[in-house]
């Protein structure tokens, strides 16, 4: 076996397929990083040179996780950045996929498709001939003539079939976590965890078609049907049933989409602007009914007595209506958030059925890449975005707006171009995730996978047991 042009071949095809990812996985990494970092040393220089409250920008950058690496997940489909400021509009912008829709045609490329998708399909290639190939070359009718159990010769079989399997997938995960350690990507004790869930993750995946092959293999008699049964298996649970979970949760869980939401919102701050306006208006007609019949030198001295407690109050008026668009951008992302939430749940417990999309999951959740992160990352900014407006109406004096003062006795305002004070401006804290935390339903996926590989080598066993060797 370990000699046989088939090894061979899939050790070369593994360890290049293995480098080929992780390569990837790097450099987007790398990229991914001076970007963020690029656009972060930009936006810090321009808020050094503000000089006024109102033009004040305020981004919050997604910082580079070295997991993204191997398990890429939903990392590139959401946006890389967010503005904070006085807008209610808090949503992650300008993803990968969408400055780039080309590398959107090829979707990812990591370590996670690679054992899902190709590792996978080498399982079937190196044990559907297990049993029933033997049969025809006549060995196995030998085999059987020593006084050995079957129940022994099955689990030799799938202990050399799985070391077959498992060691040049190790040695080639070895060798791409090597490659990256020399890059010099920094990786704590948190992702040394959660790489070790993910290698174990994938050693009872591949575990598992393993025996499924082995499984077929018994209840064969030519190793032509094996091969084209545990096929025809391979693309069901593989390609066919996560999507089909998927599909069936759209169809029964109506979630408003991101269009709707938006059109809402803006339709709902449109109609609270103009009201304030019509009350604005309504304010200054009743604050301008006294002085008629006044003097210019009179109306001009009444308006100065008034003028900071007219702009409080108007300033009181459209912090109110601030608060308000506010409040129904959180109500109206909350609903859909709730309705996304329930058709999440409900198209994972469909997709579980597949093998590989309770792997996916495993592996998206233990890198932190998975569609929680969106969730995660929006309420850190949603949090962030309500520090931020209080520190800046806070520290404009005026709630934000800019307030000229006159010179002289004329009626002209100037301002002195100086930049403002960002010495207290309250900084971003990335959302943090412990390995319990991203692991909260791993158990369920693995034990899910565990559970399937030990019925699998029941059914091989029990095929084996009453198998035909003639």
């Amino acid at each position: 076996m370990l000699w046989s042009p088939k090894f061979v071949a899939a050790c070369v095809v593994v360890t290049a397929a293995v480098l080929l990812a992780v390569g990837l996985g790097l450099q987007e990494y790398r990229t991914f990083a001076d970007q963020q970092n690029a656009a972060q040393r930009l936006l810090e220089e321009e808020q050094r040179q503000t000089t006024d409250w109102m033009t004040l920008r305020q981004r919050v950058f997604r910082t580079a996780d070295p997991m993204q690496i191997f398990v890429a997940g939903v990392h590139r489909d959401v946006g890389r950045y967010a503005l904070v400021g006085r807008a209610a509009d808090t949503s992650l912008r300008h993803s990968v996929y969408g400055d780039e829709p080309v590398f959107a045609v090829f979707r990812t490329f990591d370590l996670a498709f690679v054992v899902t998708v190709v590792l996978s399909l080498f399982a079937v290639v190196f044990t559907y001939d297990a049993v029933s190939g033997e049969r025809e070359a006549g060995t196995l009718r030998l085999l059987s003539a020593y006084a050995v159990p079957r129940s022994l010769i099955l689990s030799a079989k799938a202990a050399g079939l799985w070391l077959a399997l498992v060691v040049p997938t190790a040695l080639s995960g070895l060798l791409g976590l090597a490659v990256v350690l020399a890059a010099g990507v920094h990786l704590d004790a948190q992702d040394w965890m959660r790489l070790g869930v993910f290698a174990g993750a994938s050693v009872l995946y591949l575990s598992l078609f393993a025996l499924l092959g082995l499984a077929m293999s018994t209840l064969t008699r030519r190793s032509t049907t094996s091969f084209l049964g545990l096929l025809a298996i391979w693309v069901v649970t593989v390609l066919v049933l996560p999507r089909a979970g998927l599909v069936l949760a759209v169809q029964m869980v109506d979630v408003p989409s991101a269009a709707t939401i938006e059109a809402q919102r803006a339709g709902f701050e449109n109609r609270a602007w103009d009201r304030h306006l019509e009350d604005l208006e309504a304010r200054w007609s009743e604050r301008s009914r006294p002085m008629e019949g006044m003097t210019p030198e009179e109306r001009q001295e009444y308006e100065d007595e008034r003028m900071w407690q007219w702009m409080q109050e108007d300033d009181a008026a459209r912090r109110g209506v601030e608060t308000e668009i506010q409040d129904q951008a959180d109500r109206l992302a909350e609903t859909a958030r709730l309705r996304r939430e329930e058709q999440r749940r409900l198209a994972f417990g469909l997709a579980r059925l597949s093998p590989a999309a309770a792997y996916q999951l495993v592996a998206t959740a233990t890198a932190g890449t998975g569609v929680d992160m969106v969730g995660r990352w929006q309420q850190a900014i949603r949090e962030y975005h309500g520090v931020f407006r209080d520190w800046l109406e806070q520290e404009s004096g005026s709630s934000g707006t800019h307030v000229m003062r006159r010179s002289g006795g004329g009626g002209a305002f100037s301002d002195t171009p100086t930049p403002i004070e960002l010495r207290g401006m309250p900084h971003f804290q990335p959302p943090a995730i412990s390995i319990a935390e991203a692991l909260r339903e791993a158990p369920l996926d693995l034990g899910l996978l565990a559970i399937e590989a030990l019925l699998a080598f029941a059914v091989a066993l029990m095929g084996f047991l009453r198998y035909d060797v003639r």
